[in-house]
C-alpha cells in the first residue's frame, strides 16, 4: 500500500483529538499553542511545528504544557512529512523527531496513554508496525475506555488489511463514543465489500453526525451504485459535487455512470464532460462517455472517446497491464463500433 493511499485516513485521524488547550489560557504559551493548532488545521504543518517548538521554549519549567506541546508537535511532524511541507522532505528524520517527542512525553508521564498511542501512530508511518501495535496495546492497557487509542489501533489494523481486528476496534470505539464519526466511516469502508447493507448503515450514521463531509456521501454513493441503486447513487454524488471544496472529477464521472445506468445518456455525457474538463486524461470518464455516445447513435464520437481511452490506458498503465479486463473491454468496444 502506497504512502498517499495510507495517508488518506489521516484527514480523519487528525480531527479526532485536537491538541486541546486547557492550561494557561491567555498566556503567551497558550497563544502559541492556539496558533499552532490553527496552522495545523489549515495544512501549514511546518509553521505549526515552529509554533509548538516556540511554545516548548517558553514553557520549559511547566511539565503539563510541555507534554501538550510535544503531543501536538509529534502529530504535526507526521502530517508535514506525509502531506508535504517545505523543509520536511526527509521522511526518516521527521518520523524520528515525532517518535522522540512521544518518547519524551512517556518519560515525563509514564501512565499517560496519549504518549503511547501518538508514538504508535508515528511508529506505523515510520514502518515499525510491531512497535506501533505494542504502543497501542499499552495505551489501551493504561486506559481501557479510551476511544482514541482503540480508534488509532483500528485504523492501523485497517491499513494492515486486518479487517477483522479493525472492525473489532472500530466497534469498540462506537460503544465507548457513539458520536465518533470516523469510526463509523472506516467500519463502513471495510463493510462495503463484505456486508454492503451494514456499510450503508454506517455511512448513514456518519452523515447524520457530520452532514457536510462530502467523503461520507461519496462512500455511500459507491455502495449504492454497486447494489444497483443508481438513483440513490445519483443523489449522493450530487451532494458530493455540492460539498466538495473544488471540482470533483470522480463524483462527476460516477454520477455519469449511474445516470447512464438509468438510461439518462445525455445527462451522463454532460457529467463526463465536466469530469474530463477537470482531468483531461480521465480514463473512466472517456470510457463512459464513449459508451453513452454509442447508445445515442453517435458512433464517430464514441469511437473517438474509446480510442483516446485505449491510448491513455496504454501510456499511463504501461505495457505490462494490457492483459487487464478493462483494457480488453475497451478493445472489444472499439471493435464493435468499427464493425457498425
Amino acid at each position: 500500500m502506497g504512502l498517499q493511499e495510507r495517508a488518506s485516513g489521516l484527514y480523519f485521524v487528525g480531527n479526532t483529538e485536537p491538541c486541546v488547550i486547557e492550561i494557561a489560557q491567555g498566556s503567551d504559551v497558550a497563544s502559541l499553542l492556539e496558533q499552532g493548532n490553527s496552522q495545523f488545521d489549515t495544512g501549514d504543518y511546518g509553521d505549526a511545528i515552529q509554533s509548538y517548538t516556540d511554545a516548548l521554549e517558553v514553557s520549559q519549567s511547566n511539565a503539563q504544557i510541555t507534554v501538550q506541546a510535544l503531543l501536538c508537535r509529534s502529530r504535526a511532524y507526521v502530517f508535514a512529512t506525509v502531506f508535504g511541507s517545505p523543509g520536511y522532505d526527509n521522511y526518516d528524520e521527521a518520523m524520528a523527531a515525532a517518535i522522540a517527542d512521544c518518547s519524551r512525553v512517556i518519560s515525563l508521564e509514564p501512565v499517560n496513554p496519549a504518549g503511547y498511542y501518538c508514538r504508535g501512530f508515528a511508529h506505523f508511518y515510520e514502518g515499525s508496525r510491531q512497535e506501533a501495535f505494542t504502543d497501542f496495546d499499552r495505551a489501551i492497557e493504561l486506559a481501557p475506555n479510551n476511544s482514541q487509542a482503540y480508534y488509532l489501533r483500528g485504523y492501523v489494523y485497517y491499513l494492515s488489511n486486518n479487517n477483522g481486528m479493525a472492525i473489532r476496534d472500530f466497534s469498540r470505539v462506537i460503544e465507548l463514543a457513539p458520536d465518533f464519526t470516523s469510526a463509523y466511516f472506516f467500519r463502513g469502508v471495510i463493510y462495503q465489500d463484505l456486508q454492503p447493507q451494514d456499510a450503508i448503515e454506517d455511512f448513514n450514521q456518519a452523515i447524520t453526525l457530520e452532514p457536510t463531509n462530502f467523503r461520507y456521501y461519496q462512500a455511500r454513493g459507491n455502495v449504492r451504485s454497486s447494489l444497483g441503486d443508481y438513483q440513490g447513487a445519483v443523489e449522493d454524488f450530487t451532494k458530493v459535487i455540492e460539498l466538495a471544496p473544488s471540482g470533483n472529477a470522480y463524483a462527476y464521472s460516477e454520477r455519469g455512470l449511474s445516470l447512464a445506468a438509468l438510461g439518462r445518456y445525455r445527462e451522463a455525457i454532460a457529467d463526463y464532460d465536466q469530469a474530463i474538463n477537470l482531468v483531461p486524461r480521465y480514463i473512466m470518464a472517456h470510457y463512459g462517455r464513449g459508451l453513452a455516445r454509442a447508445e445515442l447513435g453517435d458512433a464517430e464520437g464514441a469511437l473517438s472517446d474509446l480510442q483516446a481511452v485505449e491510448r491513455y490506458y496504454r501510456e499511463d498503465m504501461g505495457e505490462g497491464n494490457l492483459d487487464q479486463p478493462l483494457y480488453q473491454q475497451i478493445l472489444q468496444a472499439i471493435e464493435r463500433l468499427r464493425q457498425r
